[in-house]
């Protein structure tokens, strides 16, 4: 102890040379008025804030990563409570928010909550699923709100805890309720769900932990599957995880699992194209697929895509979950372990839409089509020509192609919306498209 000094601090606690103790700020209570608010509300936070002379009370936030903004603390003059607001000019939707309590007192002495966060308004599910290079969730822990339909009802993985999957027109999502069984998410129906992201060996989910964080929007149909192989889904799992998908002409592969009993989980492996490339086809005993005879290979396997991965990166363990019997179909195969040819020319929707940086986009060539000239462009508003990604006759057959957002000249397009355009044959095919930088 230095003698002449009149005050020491000792892991920021104030000690005056008289023997008082001053403690620095505390916060407590801490509640917010909403999870997450709507583009056109103000967020409210109120907490109890004590200490003997304060001097600064006040919330800190940013908007996207920006600089810090501070609004001061109202006092209610009940048991030192303050309210604090962030008004509704701050965000618009899809903006992310961060957000920490701070209080000082005459001493100097800092208190800092840890920062919470919620994406405002109302998010594509595309946009809380971005992940970093090792895979994890960027927004793990903020509060998101999401819309879309329900692909695999409430009760088909889980009948204890609400375990189930919706899509929007951009991607897929699975929204988990440890212990809310009774919660009621009819596949078919839209709903918006608002909840706190987080990740479970490596599968994104909206989590809630109260019914009424789930509310019902209309009745709706099951988007169709998106037709994939095995090599494209693995091409651009990210993508995937979370839609309603088909894989064709899939067989097992030895060593790979085999059919569960009754009240048994299992893991399969399958493959599409003589094990070249391969994926989990998970079985799950609350579905009625366990105990059932066991098909005969090669089949049509319908189902979400999911993942179990229990270490980052998070870059394997990617599964497909039929929901029921139903989904699983005995293919008619071409040949000797050949895919089943389309039956019409199609462009899928393109997955992540919006997206950055790049985006898949899966299109079927039928046999009527086979050696005819395939064209594939990206065109802007105005109708001019951004990049061609294939200019050639193609065999019949399911393709995939990505656009990593660059010209035809190597230079990155501007944030704006695209059309992709499918030719062959005289036909033509269009899906709209949405670069977001």
């Amino acid at each position: 102890c230095n003698s002449g000094s009149e005050a020491i601090y000792v892991d920021n606690i104030h000690f005056d040379m008289a023997g008082g103790v001053d403690f620095p700020p505390e916060i407590s209570s801490v509640t917010s008025s909403v999870l997450t608010p709507m583009a056109n509300e103000a967020f409210d936070v109120n907490a109890v804030v004590t200490d003997d002379e304060l001097t600064r009370v006040q919330l800190g936030y940013t908007v996207n990563g920006g600089s810090a903004n501070y609004v001061d603390g109202i006092s209610q003059n009940l048991d030192s409570l303050y309210t604090f607001t962030i008004n509704d000019t701050a965000y618009n939707d899809m903006d992310a928010v961060e957000w920490w309590l701070v209080a000082e007192d005459a001493s100097a002495q800092v208190t800092v909550t840890d920062t919470s966060g919620f994406i405002a308004g109302l998010s594509t599910i595309t946009f809380v699923k971005q992940t970093d290079t090792d895979g994890n969730l960027i927004y793990k822990n903020f509060a998101a709100r999401v819309a879309g339909v329900v692909t695999a009802g409430d009760s088909v993985f889980s009948t204890g805890s609400l375990q189930t999957y919706m899509q929007d027109a951009t991607a897929g999502i699975n929204v988990y309720g440890g212990g809310l069984g009774s919660v009621n998410m009819e596949e078919g129906s839209e709903y918006t769900v608002t909840g706190i992201l987080d990740q479970y060996n490596g599968l994104a989910e909206l989590t809630v932990d109260d019914a009424s964080q789930v509310v019902f929007n209309a009745e709706s149909t099951v988007p169709d599957p998106v037709d994939v192989t095995i090599s494209l889904l693995l091409s651009a799992p990210e993508s995937f995880e979370g839609l309603l998908v088909r894989i064709a002409n899939a067989d097992t592969v030895a060593g790979g699992g085999s059919w569960p009993a009754e009240g048994d989980n299992m893991n399969l492996t399958i493959t599409d194209d003589g094990g070249a490339h391969t994926i989990t086809m998970r079985i799950d005993k609350d579905t009625d697929i366990d105990g059932s005879a066991e098909p005969v290979y090669p089949i049509t396997v319908t189902g979400v895509v999911s993942q179990y991965d229990n270490s980052a990166p998070y870059s394997d363990g990617y599964q497909i979950l039929p929901r029921r019997l139903e989904d699983i179909e005995i293919s008619s195969a071409i040949g000797n372990g050949t895919t089943l040819q389309p039956r019409s020319f199609k462009l899928y929707k393109a997955y992540p839409n919006p997206f950055n940086p790049s985006t898949t986009l899966a299109f079927d060539i039928p046999a009527r089509l086979a050696g005819k000239n395939v064209s594939l462009g990206i065109y802007n508003v105005l109708g001019q020509q951004v990049a061609l990604l294939t200019d050639q006759p193609l065999r019949a057959g399911h393709y995939a192609m990505t656009w990593n957002g660059l010209n035809s000249r190597g230079i990155q397009a501007p944030t704006g919306v695209y059309f992709a355009i499918l030719k062959a044959g005289g036909l033509q095919k269009t899906t709209r498209l949405l670069l977001i930088k």
